[in-house]
């Protein structure tokens, strides 16, 4: 009954990585039609393993074919585009229902996303040392080939991850990629998985903890620090209040004697990052949005794989930011369902929940396999109740 599973697991993983925004996705193959087989094959086995469906589960499934009708009759958006946007949803969904019910099926799952994930963490922190300490560069793929590498911004490869070098003026370092297109990525999957170490305390040894959070520091991600002040604050409510607001009073102190020299390192850290380049296409991806957005477009969007292209600024450039894709191309009500989807999903885990609200911030994250079975595995082991049994 249960052979399947390492085998639906074992093609779960390897769709993400053929998919955005691994850099995978990019090498020379029929990568639409691999895609598509994975698809049906996975759906069936989905489907298999779990053939009955409650009410709550066919109106999830109702909603999701008419959107699909939806967007196939106005044809708003090619029909690859839509069946490979809405198809991610469908396996997540359906994996989600299948893990929830059955705790076997969810250890058994649970273990193997352990290992697979601590293998890209200490992956990543390796190629940091490589590439930080020594000249190595191995693009045994090819990937610098092609359009995702961009010469300016110093790409390095080898077999344990991908870096980009950074200057930040008063120091000069790599940042660690993983097997992700940028940072921002990797900081996402380092960063939700540092919360499932959390939320499932001494059930995951510490060293998981630890590279997750190790490799997520190492991508120099503002986005990642970000969120770990958040799980941070989460954490301190019930631990050691007190040691940590005396902590913070002497650090204040320090800070307030030292203004001068923190005032030049943080104009140099700022000047010297994208975050002044990133506000500005922000600016003016809100500002495109407002400009062409009617009534019926707020409501039901422009279509898949529209936004990219259309908040283009005079130099080209677009901003990523998942909340203006999300109401531009899906439009009110289907943005709707996908955050509520995202809620069931995360099981009300609220630290889960603002995490994914704040990398919404950046990128649009829904777009993506990795990322749902990032918060399907998190949000379950919310209940530690399904890893002890």
């Amino acid at each position: 009954m249960y052979r399947r599973l390492p085998l639906i697991f074992f093609l779960l993983i390897f769709l993400a990585l053929a998919s955005e925004p691994f850099v995978f996705a990019q090498i020379d193959y029929p990568g639409s039609t691999l895609r598509a087989v994975l698809n049906i094959i996975i759906l069936s086995l989905l489907f298999f393993e779990k053939p009955k469906f409650k009410f709550s589960e066919l109106i999830i499934y109702s909603i999701l074919a008419l959107i699909i009708l939806f967007e196939l009759v106005v044809q708003r958006s090619t029909i690859n585009n839509i069946l490979s946007n809405y198809v991610v949803l469908l396996i997540s969904f359906s994996l989600f229902r299948i893990l929830k019910e059955d705790k076997f099926k969810f250890k058994l799952f649970f273990k193997m996303w352990l290992l697979f994930s601590f293998a890209l963490a200490v992956g990543a922190i390796i190629s940091f040392l490589v590439h930080q300490l020594s000249t190595l560069d191995a693009d045994i793929l090819n990937l610098e080939s092609m359009d995702l590498f961009n010469p300016k911004y110093g790409y390095r490869e080898s077999i344990f991850g991908f870096t980009i070098e950074k200057n930040f003026d008063f120091i000069k370092v790599v940042r660690v990629c993983s097997f992700f297109k940028e940072p921002q990525y990797a900081g996402l999957f380092f960063a939700v998985n540092m919360l499932l170490a959390i939320n499932c305390g001494k059930l995951i040894p510490r060293k998981y903890l630890f590279v997750n959070l190790l490799a997520g520091f190492l991508t120099f991600s503002y986005t990642f620090y970000v969120v770990f002040l958040v799980a941070l604050f989460f954490l301190i409510k019930q631990y050691m209040v007190r040691y940590i607001l005396l902590i913070m009073f002497l650090f204040i102190i320090f800070l307030i004697f030292q203004i001068d020299a923190l005032e030049n390192i943080f104009e140099d850290f700022v000047t010297s990052s994208s975050y002044v380049d990133r506000l500005r296409r922000i600016t003016n991806g809100i500002q495109v949005v407002v400009e062409n957005l009617s009534i019926t477009n707020f409501l039901f969007g422009n279509g898949i794989n529209t936004f990219g292209e259309f908040n283009k600024d005079v130099l080209g450039r677009t901003i990523s930011s998942g909340f203006l894709y999300l109401i531009y191309e899906s439009g009110f009500f289907i943005s709707y369902f996908i955050l509520s989807l995202t809620t069931l999903i995360a099981n009300k885990d609220r630290k889960l929940l603002l995490i994914c609200i704040i990398y919404l911030l950046v990128f649009p994250w829904y777009k993506y396999y990795i990322t749902w079975y990032l918060i399907i595995f998190c949000g379950l082991s919310y209940n530690k109740i399904a890893i002890k049994k």
